[in-house]
């Protein structure tokens, strides 16, 4: 996609009336995509916005260019600060008298300790290498590694003590592995050890292949490459929760509280998963779709695949937080084939879906998430007038010169991330054909119902 085309789509978005936008939850394969494009994105609207406040254009103007473009009214204020911070409190002010004349959608529902943060290179580590000093300065300095690594191609951030990682194992994980491809080099055994931060516990959990990590312990590998996955604090493994956890536990948990399970790292080739669900909770709590209903050829070859696979691919639920939520399943007539065979349980993935934006009409909010972003660009908590009762979100780390690292103003160019050779197994392809399965909308779930015992996220 080239800029114009971009710059198109931005301008389309941004010139509908009142609209929202669904963001795509933290995909690991999907940042590690993005990451440069959207890096870029930010850099020139950066450059843009300070080059328009030294040509001297009015400052309501500048920022409703830069909303018009599809930025938020929180990411124009953090810019804007960074680029003239002797002018926060009239970026501010300016920002806050255009409220009212915005659509919801310009307002970015996120605390700053998780939107703008303090970047850094491996190189900065220097000798304190360790998954420890990473982990802390996450949790105290609100700091992540960067840029994210192309792990599937053999990228890392660091490279750590195996004994490190061996003494930092416990009962815990996010994902469970899959083996749709065991050769691929996606696969757990061929890629880096993920290692997820959770801010809120200030806790660590090292990824599924613990085998992996005592087997290099015992043959004395000293060190083995790692990649940092950080968690805003809406986010949890999926270990909190009780060994019979159910999925409608899950959904319910974001729904009535907005919290999200980590993202597994490769559910396509892999089939990692989330949870293994039982079939007849699935049959319950979703609308499936009825045999006499799928097409014959697509049937029989999905009840062939079962019988001589399993059910190995993971089913993909998508779950959108708005209103009273909604659910989708990406094949519902796996389901309806499994409970037909008496399979008892399948993978499952949750990926999650948020409006990310207040309600119209909100001010004491929407008011008090703008004041934490001018504060994360590093202004004096003084200019911020606030309507009685408002609560200023955590702004995000300030370094000592100004503010954090992203967005922009852009860092010097960074290094390129240590790589180490891929493996050059062929993955073969599939040899089973499934005919595409129709799309199926879930009608809205029925209400909530209080998390099941046992569960602590």
């Amino acid at each position: 996609m080239n800029r114009r085309t971009l710059l198109g789509i931005l301008i389309s978005i941004a010139t509908l009336p009142c609209v929202v936008q669904a963001e795509f939850g933290t995909d690991i394969h999907v940042q590690s995509d993005s990451d440069p494009i959207r890096l870029d994105i930010d850099r020139r609207t950066f450059d843009e916005i300070k080059s328009f406040l030294k040509q001297g254009y009015p400052t309501v103007s500048v920022m409703l260019h830069a909303v018009s473009l599809g930025m938020s009214i929180n990411d124009v204020v953090y810019l804007a600060v960074k680029s003239n911070p002797q002018r926060a409190k009239e970026l501010y002010d300016t920002a806050v008298s255009l409220l009212p004349s915005l659509p919801g959608w310009a307002i970015q529902d996120e605390d700053s300790s998780d939107r703008y943060y303090t970047n850094y290179t491996a190189s900065e580590l220097g000798a304190q290498s360790t998954v420890t000093e990473v982990a802390r300065r996450f949790f105290e300095e609100s700091m992540r590694l960067a840029p994210f690594p192309e792990w599937y191609a053999g990228g890392y951030h660091i490279k750590v003590s195996t004994d490190e990682l061996a003494g930092l194992l416990k009962d815990s994980w996010w994902y469970r592995q899959g083996n749709l491809q065991p050769n691929s080099p996606r696969s757990a055994p061929n890629r880096p050890i993920f290692i997820s931060l959770y801010g809120d516990r200030n806790e660590i959990v090292i990824d599924s292949g613990t085998e992996r990590i005592r087997n290099a312990q015992q043959k004395g590998v000293r060190e083995l490459p790692v990649v940092f996955v950080y968690n805003d604090m809406r986010t949890r493994p999926i270990s909190r929760y009780s060994a019979d956890v159910k999925v409608k536990g899950i959904v319910d948990d974001f729904f009535n509280r907005g919290l999200k399970l980590t993202s597994v790292p490769e559910w396509r080739q892999v089939g990692d998963h989330h949870m293994l669900a039982p079939v007849a909770e699935l049959m319950e709590l979703l609308d499936t779709i009825d045999k006499k209903d799928v097409d014959p050829a697509r049937w029989s070859a999905i009840t062939q695949d079962i019988r001589n696979n399993g059910f190995n691919a993971p089913l993909l639920v998508s779950l959108l937080n708005s209103g009273d939520g909604r659910i989708w399943v990406n094949q519902p007539d796996r389901i309806t084939a499994a409970a037909e065979l008496g399979v008892g349980q399948v993978p499952v993935v949750f990926l999650y879906h948020d409006l990310g934006r207040p309600p119209c009409g909100q001010p004491i909010r929407t008011t008090a998430l703008i004041c934490s972003a001018a504060l994360a660009a590093g202004a004096d908590p003084t200019i911020c007038q606030l309507p009685p009762g408002a609560r200023v979100p955590a702004p995000g780390y300030v370094t000592p010169g100004g503010g954090a690292g992203f967005p922009p103003p852009p860092p010097p160019p960074l290094p390129p991330t240590t790589t180490v050779p891929p493996p050059t197994t062929t993955i073969p392809p599939p040899t089973t054909t499934v005919p595409p399965p129709p799309t199926t909308t879930i009608p809205p779930p029925p209400p909530p119902s209080p998390v099941l015992p046992g569960g602590n996220p």
